[in-house]
């Protein structure tokens, strides 16, 4: 189980990194998903077990702003047999006390 964030302005090593994780996938038609934005079907898919493989890549591209309560929730119980690889579009860069 892997939470992988990419971000920032190489959009080569951006590319470079998520076909990494996409050619980690065998079975590319079941086992590889690729979404534009979190949704109820993103939840869902991330805690459906991999077909004939031992783990599955959910790659997805957005704003850390559109990932909201379902993505928090879903931190808390992460699936063991999903790799999550988050490209960020932007990026929250106030400091918050850190």
């Amino acid at each position: 189980m892997g939470i992988h964030v990419f971000y920032g302005n190489e959009p080569y090593s951006i590319d470079f990194y998520r076909k990494k994780y996409e050619n980690m996938v065998v079975n590319k038609e079941l086992n590889l998903m690729i979404f534009d934005a979190w949704s109820e079907d993103v939840s869902s898919y991330l805690m459906t077990y991999p077909i004939m493989e031992e783990k599955k890549v959910v790659i997805i591209s957005c704003s850390l702003k559109d990932l909201g309560t379902a993505f928090n929730k879903y931190l808390k119980n992460p699936c063991q047999t999903t790799e999550l690889v988050l490209i960020l579009k932007d990026l929250d860069k106030r400091c918050n006390g850190v």
